[in-house]
């Protein structure tokens, strides 16, 4: 099973690396606190970054990562920067074995069960009816012009999501077709998701 982190900004001012904490050290403490624990239980865990975060975690921090891949270095989806998921997806598509794709906010204090090493997929827990995923899809269904068949358009029925802190497992395959079909989704709803996207910040700005 190989382990991995993802690591990417679109900054290189270190105090504006909040992450969603309340200041950017305790950003970069969870990074390190994330890393030490891993390499605690698991000898291979492996780094998915650019030259800045390289240099960041690893040359200024010392994080003990086993493997450093600059993958994410330039790469640009013609999408605003404030969507990560694409990046962070595109590690999973790079996987050619097993793997679990960790976060950098998730702290483990014991190995990871076999039962769950062993599974097919993966992923931290569901999430169920959460208003975010319901305020998404609702916008999905009324805006977006490619919407799959699979997304289920009664808003009646429980949303059910994966949260992926943690995600991955034995049939990494899924992952490359998971990856293909949200790039897909992405690419033929790019105008849209811009305007989504702008017309939030401006408001918040506003």
């Amino acid at each position: 099973m190989q382990f991995l982190h993802s690591f990417w900004t679109t900054t290189t001012n270190i105090l504006d690396l909040k992450g969603g904490f309340p200041h950017a050290k305790f950003h970069l403490m969870s990074w390190a606190l994330s890393s030490l624990q891993l390499r605690k239980f698991y000898d291979n865990l492996e780094l998915y970054t650019d030259s800045f975060g390289k240099e960041l975690l690893v040359d200024r921090l010392g994080l003990p990562y086993t493997a450093v891949l600059m993958d994410l270095e330039g790469l640009d989806f013609g999408l605003p920067k404030s969507l990560w998921t694409p990046k962070k997806m595109y590690a999973y598509a790079q996987q050619n074995a097993p793997f679990l794709h960790i976060d950098g906010d998730v702290f483990i204090w014991q190995p990871f069960d076999d039962g769950l090493l062993a599974a097919p997929l993966v992923a931290q827990n569901l999430d169920i009816n959460m208003d975010f995923y319901k305020e998404v899809l609702q916008t999905v269904l009324k805006e977006f012009e490619y919407v799959s068949d699979y997304l289920d358009r009664d808003l009646t029925k429980d949303i059910i999501a994966a949260n992926a802190g943690v995600i991955g497992g034995n049939n990494f395959l899924f992952f490359k077709e998971y990856v293909q079909e949200a790039y897909q989704f992405l690419d033929r709803n790019r105008v849209l998701i811009i305007w989504i996207i702008l017309t939030e910040q401006v408001l918040i700005i506003e």
